[in-house]
């Protein structure tokens, strides 16, 4: 049901607190928009000011021209302001525009900047997706806020009675049913589904991303290569299961009921193809193995194995690595970071390959973030700081670096942490020290700090000079060569690996090789036989 007349939003912030965070700015504040304020009686002496907020979206078409847009905001506990909008279409489907996003994200980011606000999610019924396409990515994209998207009614409910609800009604609707998602921490809740399955994307309601998204973070040669094994995948209806272990479940659970499941013959419904992805599940291996000989099983091993330790007898890592590895021996390919010294001795050539650790640029690290949502997590962080100091070692060095140099930072990495070191140019997009070397460290913090030319050079050079091989699409082109491939091959006569790179044998088998000057990991590190050992460093997925 469409209102008769529109609405605007009515709430606002005082005069006297506006001119307080324009204040607060003006004294120096770095994170831009001023959303907290010093306090002499707290310690440490911050309060958040920031409210956060949660928004509810429904439109219906009150022609073939027009759609009635309402935005209703909660603050968990009541309605705080809600508003109505006739949008003009026209033409803007067809042109490839989306009118009703273009309002609902200038409405939302003016009501964040008026009201010192910031909107954690973000309600819609499944028509208004379809109305449209473009805004539960460009909410995610553009302002930070979580898209849920549900059914208006639950399906034993009669179906008319969400058409009865006023679109001011339905929005406000669709907030409170955005609210039961969040949890105190103001992230979506874990959803458990039926017999314990756990359900992703709060339950399958979020919707981040696009898939134009994705494409337009890689060349066209890795989309194409991508595709190229989906569709054989796809065609061919072959099926591929992935194990780790993981906070829901476990190990144990997962290789108990995997038995009745996945591990099942193919012929029964089960997968064509088994990925063991985590160093705690090894023992399903054998069983797989004992099951079906024939399936192709192939084995991730995403941390560092100190090489130099294992070929020690009575050193813990010699005593380990021989339990692991009694298991691991039965798996027909062994997928190792591209780093030789992270593969122990006893690994044959013939199963080894290379596959980088890659991060997704769309997430929430990654995405680039207007200065308003800056300052939010800015204060976060800072407040943060105050109470847990940095730990000494953080490890995930390789995914750190990758995502500071998409970021267009400039990089300084030690020689002696390979895991950055072939993505580190030196003198290039950042540069190599020696271990324990600060002088050079803070030289080269100079130079940076100082010289701007120097920093715009490095920062464009970085940004710029990242491989596909790191990012979403270019993960997600090897695992689908490496199934599509194995499921053709199958164990006899199998694929051999030799220590090459997943990436470079799924665009060779596609057509779509490696072009001069395209971006790519550097290949000599995983060719030369003597490379300096790595001390105190670790590298996981």
């Amino acid at each position: 049901m469409t209102p008769t007349q529109g609405r605007k939003f009515s709430t606002g912030t005082s005069v006297h607190r506006k001119r307080q965070m324009s204040t607060m700015h003006e004294q120096g504040n770095t994170f831009g928009p001023a959303l907290t304020v010093s306090s002499p009686t707290l310690s440490p002496s911050v309060i958040q000011l920031t409210c956060t907020l949660y928004v509810g979206i429904s439109a219906v078409f009150a022609d073939d021209h027009t759609a009635v847009v309402a935005t209703a905001v909660h603050d968990t506990v009541y309605l705080v302001d809600f508003t109505v909008k006739n949008v003009v279409l026209d033409d803007a489907l067809r042109m490839g525009e989306d009118a009703i996003a273009d309002y609902v994200i200038s409405t939302l980011e003016g009501y964040e900047r008026e009201n010192y606000s910031k909107f954690i999610g973000a309600g819609l019924p499944t028509t208004l997706k379809y109305m449209s396409p473009s805004l539960c990515s460009r909410l995610w994209l553009e302002l930070d806020i979580v898209p849920v998207v549900t059914r208006p009614d639950d399906e034993h409910k009669g179906q008319n009675f969400w058409d009865v609800k006023r679109v001011d009604e339905q929005a406000d609707s669709m907030a409170r049913k955005c609210i039961m998602n969040f949890g105190p921490s103001l992230v979506p809740l874990l959803q458990v589904g039926f017999r314990g399955v756990v359900q992703t994307d709060a339950g399958f309601r979020v919707h981040l991303t696009t898939v134009q998204n994705h494409k337009d973070t890689c060349g066209s040669a890795t989309w194409d290569a991508m595709m190229h094994y989906a569709t054989k995948l796809r065609t061919n209806n072959v099926k591929v299961a992935f194990f780790s272990s993981t906070p829901q479940g476990g190990g144990v659970a997962l290789m108990r009921h995997a038995l009745g499941g996945p591990l099942r013959p193919p012929g029964e419904g089960g997968a064509d193809i088994v990925m063991i992805d985590d160093p705690q599940m090894p023992g399903l291996i054998p069983l797989i193995k004992k099951i079906t000989p024939k399936r192709p099983v192939l084995y991730r091993s995403h941390i560092q194995i100190r090489n130099d330790l294992t070929t020690k007898d009575g050193t813990p890592q010699a005593d380990i690595w021989d339990f692991l590895w009694s298991n691991i021996q039965h798996a027909d390919m062994f997928i190792s970071h591209p780093i030789p010294k992270f593969v122990p001795h006893n690994v044959p050539s013939e199963k080894v390959v290379y596959f980088p650790a890659t991060t997704d640029w769309l997430d929430g690290l990654n995405k680039p973030l207007n200065e308003w949502d800056t300052g939010y997590y800015g204060h976060i962080y800072n407040a943060a700081c105050h109470n847990q100091p940095s730990p000494p070692r953080e490890g995930f060095e390789s995914q750190r670096c990758s995502e500071a140099l998409h970021a267009g930072c400039p990089c300084l990495s030690p020689l002696s942490l390979e895991a950055s070191l072939s993505k580190v140019k030196d003198k290039v997009n950042g540069f190599l020290v020696e271990p324990g070397d600060w002088q050079a460290v803070a030289g080269y913090l100079l130079d940076l700090f100082t010289d701007d030319e120097l920093h715009q050079k490095m920062s464009h050079a970085a940004a710029t000079g990242v491989s596909d091989e790191v990012g979403t699409v270019g993960n997600a082109l090897g695992w689908y060569y490496l199934a599509s491939k194995w499921a053709e091959v199958g164990v006899r006569p199998g694929l051999r690996g030799d220590r090459k790179w997943v990436n470079d044998m799924a665009r060779d088998e596609a057509g779509k090789p490696y072009a001069d000057g395209e971006n790519r990991l550097p290949r000599h590190f995983t060719q030369e036989p003597n490379l300096p050992s790595v001390e105190g460093e670790s590298v996981q997925a």
